[in-house]
């Protein structure tokens, strides 16, 4: 949402916070004068114009510091903290829910939704966009593969402003829930539990229909060489996948919208959100930034304060039962945990501790090309670029780990003109061919190139408090936990067994191996081959989809509260920090999932609770009314026996409830 008209400038932001809001806009905040008698302020920092208008200022947060009453704190603005305070809102349009994030505003969208030159914000550590809150045990960085973890994006919106919006169902009949208690495959079962999390990140199969008409007038993307394709993989599957479809991506478009492939992003829903109940006339939604939540403060069994780098926040609830409000932990998998570490919660030794496993996916990156000849039929109508997004999925026939592999589909018959065509529309940019690898097969082939994600099996990896701060110049209390593992022998054979399904599955699009190349060096500065490539060349360092941190049915119960822990009843978890296990699927869609549950769950409970207040007031003034008419009907006893029934009636219907 943009402001355009300055003539309603004054009147639009005096609205957006309404008087009796928790956060009011301070007396500085508007130039009423317009430049009469002076100009005023002419130093605006972009940061305070975002405060002014959708999140909180210096005063803002004063206030809430002091006098803030929330039904619900939710830390992390992600995917999982914004569907969290979406549903909650729908539930109940006057709950009061405070969200805090520790970055600002850093993209106003997903970056392929905005022009080319954003691709330069893919995580990065020379630019700051990625950062890594923890450390490396030397163990974990001596490895020759799988030797750091993949970091956070600190800003609004979190990785969904930069991620690559691939969101499969897991397919519990293909194994692919293997290890999880039943109580939790029973809840991920009812409910419309996968459809509300789809809604919401507008999931779609690939495919024209799925987006829109536009992409077949200008381009044929997701279209027929994606249908030829993805039929002769599933036609020809290999005997250790288990799964070949159009890939469901995050990219659908709304009714609200006018673009055909809209990558989702929490961040212009989040302030939507915002937005919407402001125009309704309430204030119950504020949003802090800057705010990093160090440590949770707890007594009596709940969490009553949080020490964040703004000051402290007191937790109060409005609820008259004088409970604090829920403290809902939406960021990353580690960062959760080293927040709990830091708060010094107390497990009993004799039950599993944060951070006893850890899992995460090792990555392969395959790229191939076919002459297009021998891969479709009627090659000559192909458009000037098709694309395609193929999902493939499997499970390890010695290793018994799952994997799977996102196949990006290209032909490009200009790869130059195409630049930003591409990059809007491709399926995964951080996973995507260079231009060199388009350039050298341009028009004559088509490309694939396979990012093969498998599952860290999670036993014998930990993630750990290191003790105090940190051991770097930063001091920084919420990075101080570190990464420990080594790659079992399971995982170097599953490694091995996903990327021969890959190579297998690519080799059964043709007829004789000998049409098929692969890329071997360099993005930039390699060349194609007619061999398969060596592991050293197609195995990536960094592992992504961190988790099982805090596993359900261990560390997490289905209510998605700590187990054996009766300190902080009041806090509850969200991400992929409860998996049991790494699996292999792509994490977001399903950790949406829980958290949209967890919000329904919230309000049931909430609910439960009014009505057995409601109920018992009723039964107190029940009892009341009762009791006066005893003692009215008492003071009767002398009257004349044929008047006292009729004056003992006329009182009873006095005393009676309206």
């Amino acid at each position: 949402p943009i402001r355009r008209a300055s003539s309603l400038r004054t009147v639009q932001s005096q609205s957006h916070k309404p008087k009796g809001s928790v956060c009011q806009m301070s007396n500085d905040a508007l130039n009423f004068s317009h430049g009469y008698p002076t100009g005023g302020n002419q130093n605006v920092p972009v940061d305070q114009a975002w405060n002014k208008i959708w999140f909180t200022t210096k005063d803002d947060f004063r206030t809430i510091q002091e006098i803030g009453k929330y039904d619900a704190v939710v830390i992390g603005s992600g995917p999982c903290g914004y569907a969290f305070c979406k549903r909650s809102l729908e539930l109940n349009p006057n709950l009061r829910i405070l969200l805090l994030d520790r970055g600002t505003m850093f993209l106003p969208d997903h970056f392929q939704n905005l022009p080319a030159p954003f691709r330069m914000t893919l995580p990065d550590e020379r630019y700051g966009t990625e950062t890594f809150p923890w450390s490396l045990s030397k163990r974990v960085n001596s490895l020759p593969y799988a030797n750091w973890q993949h970091g956070m994006i600190n800003h609004i919106g979190g990785r969904s402003v930069l991620w690559s919006c691939w969101c499969p169902r897991p397919d519990e009949s293909k194994g692919e829930l293997e290890g999880w208690p039943k109580k939790i495959k029973k809840m991920m079962k009812g409910g419309g539990f996968y459809d509300k999390a789809e809604k919401m990140l507008r999931v779609r199969n690939a495919s024209q229909k799925s987006f829109s008409a536009d992409l077949e007038k200008k381009y044929k993307i997701y279209g027929g060489l994606q249908a030829q394709i993805c039929a002769k993989l599933y036609s020809k599957k290999v005997k250790t996948v288990n799964r070949v479809q159009r890939a469901p991506l995050a990219a659908g478009h709304t009714k609200n919208w006018t673009v055909d492939f809209d990558k989702y992003s929490t961040v212009p829903d989040l302030l939507e959100l915002k937005d919407k109940c402001h125009e309704d006339g309430k204030s119950n939604f504020d949003i802090v930034t800057h705010c990093t939540v160090k440590r949770i403060m707890h007594d009596s069994g709940e969490a009553t304060a949080l020490v964040t780098s703004r000051g402290t926040i007191a937790l109060r609830s409005p609820a008259k039962n004088g409970q604090s409000p829920d403290v809902i932990l939406a960021v990353g998998c580690n960062p959760a945990a080293t927040l709990l570490l830091n708060s010094n919660i107390k497990i009993p030794k004799s039950q599993s501790q944060i951070g006893d496993t850890y899992g995460a996916h090792f990555v392969s990156s395959i790229v191939a090309r076919i002459p297009v000849k021998d891969l479709i039929k009627n090659p000559e109508e192909l458009n000037t670029l098709e694309m395609g997004a193929i999902y493939l999925s499997g499970v390890g026939e010695k290793s018994k780990l799952q994997w799977h592999s996102q196949v990006s589909v290209l032909w490009d018959n200009n790869p130059e003109d195409n630049a930003s065509a591409a990059q809007k529309y491709m399926p995964d940019v951080v996973a995507t061919a260079s231009y060199s690898q388009l350039n050298s097969s341009k028009g004559k082939y088509v490309v694939f190139v396979c990012a093969v994600l498998g599952e860290m099996e999670t036993k014998g990896k930990t993630f750990h408090r290191c003790g105090g701060a940190t051991q770097d110049e930063t001091n920084d209390i919420t990075a101080n936990c570190r990464i420990d593992y080594n790659l079992s022998g399971r995982d170097l054979l599953c490694w091995e067994e996903m990327e021969n399904a890959t190579f297998s599955s690519l080799e059964s699009l043709v007829a004789d191996t000998k049409n098929i190349e692969y890329w071997h060096g360099g993005p930039d500065v390699g060349g194609w081959k007619g061999t398969r490539p060596m592991k050293s060349q197609i195995r990536v360092g960094g592992t992504v989809h961190e988790s099982s941190v805090m596993p359900f049915g261990k560390v997490v119960g289905k209510d998605f509260r700590l187990l054996h822990n009766n300190e902080m009843q009041n806090v509850f978890i969200t991400g992929s920090s409860m998996w049991p296990t790494a699996a292999s699927w792509n994490p977001t869609m399903t950790m949406v999932a829980f958290a949209i549950k967890l919000a329904e769950d919230r309000h049931s409970e909430r609910e439960e609770k009014i009505k057995a207040s409601a109920s018992k007031e009723n039964g107190v003034q029940e009892s009341e009314t009762k009791a006066q008419v005893r003692r009215q009907v008492g003071g009767l006893q002398r009257l004349h026996c044929t008047q006292r029934p009729k004056i003992v009636a006329q009182i009873k219907r006095q005393m009676a409830p309206q």
